[in-house]
């Protein structure tokens, strides 16, 4: 019985997955995440947590990586990180969407969600190796 409830909580993060990439492959990022939030602002309210805002955040974030990994050419760090902010922002979660390069070789970019200006279920390394250029709040003050 418990792998049919996971399979059904991760058939809607898959399906939502596959959507923010969809999104930012048509609209980029900034479109797709108004889209996004407009989703997140119009669902019906989600249920209130009974975790911290942190524990929430890393529980979403494991959720979104556990599925994101099952799916055939899984949605890499971009859409996993809009996806939770998104869901974030609908439990009425004040977080970051962040974009950064590496600041060693080779290049790289990814893409994270800070909470409180922490980083939510990335490597303790993530600070040290990748340098902030964008941040993108969930919500407004």
């Amino acid at each position: 019985m418990a792998a049919l409830v996971d399979a059904a909580r991760a058939t809607p993060v898959a399906v939502a997955l596959a959507g923010s990439a969809l999104l930012i492959r048509l609209l980029g990022l900034r479109r797709a995440a108004k889209v996004a939030w407009t989703l997140a602002d119009r669902l019906p309210r989600a249920r209130e947590a009974k975790v911290p805002p942190a524990e929430l955040a890393h529980r979403q974030a494991r959720m979104i990586a556990r599925v994101g990994e099952t799916m055939p050419a899984g949605p890499r760090c971009l859409p996993r990180a809009l996806l939770l902010a998104a869901v974030l922002r609908r439990r009425r979660v004040a977080a970051d969407l962040v974009l950064g390069v590496r600041v060693a070789q080779p290049f790289d970019a990814h893409a994270w969600v800070e909470l409180d200006g922490r980083a939510v279920n990335e490597a303790p390394t993530l600070a040290s190796d990748y340098r902030p250029l964008w941040h993108l709040p969930n919500l407004t003050a």
